[in-house]
């Protein structure tokens, strides 16, 4: 009894500390998919721009009346810097390449209102291009569940922390999609 009346005091100190404001963790990125793309004779690419559909609110995260911010000033920035990182891991990243990969955002929400269960989904439109020629676009769609607290600090900290497993999960649907692959094939 003693040690759950000291986790919530903990929780509650830490959420009146964040003063309302959450910070997405960093991302790190997946071995497996620089194992993929490694494996395959593609050619380097460029990370050009990742936008936000027009209108959209996706830059609004919400978990619980708390704002989940991203570390990298907004969540294009997140979902670019996180793309650049897996490429840069499989050796596929040059800046200078004919070879661009752009995207939009459409759908970036995270609900941990449940008690149990908390879930988020993120939805992109990739595009591959080469020299203005459109080789790859497609809508990639990642979801991701996680456990889920009553308590408000704690149900916080685990919507936050499994932000970037999301970013990851839509990212390795990307980077280990047949088209995309066939897209980045050297010539």
């Amino acid at each position: 009894m003693y040690r759950n009346f000291k986790i919530a005091l903990i929780a509650l100190s830490i959420a009146a500390i964040s003063a309302c404001t959450m910070t997405t963790p960093r991302y790190d990125s997946d071995p497996s998919n620089a194992i993929t793309l490694k494996t395959q004779a593609l050619t380097a690419v460029k990370v050009g721009q990742i936008t936000k559909q027009r209108g959209s609110r996706v830059e609004s995260v919400s978990i619980r009346g708390t704002s989940l911010q991203s570390a990298n000033g907004s969540f294009e920035n997140y979902i670019r810097d996180a793309l650049v990182d897996e490429l840069d891991h499989a050796e596929l990243l040059d800046q200078n390449s004919t070879t661009q990969i752009d995207g939009v955002l459409l759908r970036n929400e995270l609900d941990g209102s449940g008690l149990h269960r908390g879930y988020g989904e993120i939805e992109m439109q990739f595009t591959v291009s080469r020299d203005h020629t459109i080789l790859f676009d497609k809508k990639i769609t990642a979801q991701q569940e996680w456990r889920s607290n009553a308590l408000g600090a704690l149900a916080l900290s685990r919507a936050a922390y499994n932000y970037p497993l999301m970013i990851k999960k839509l990212l390795g649907k990307l980077l280990k999609d047949p088209d995309f692959i066939v897209a980045l094939k050297k010539n």
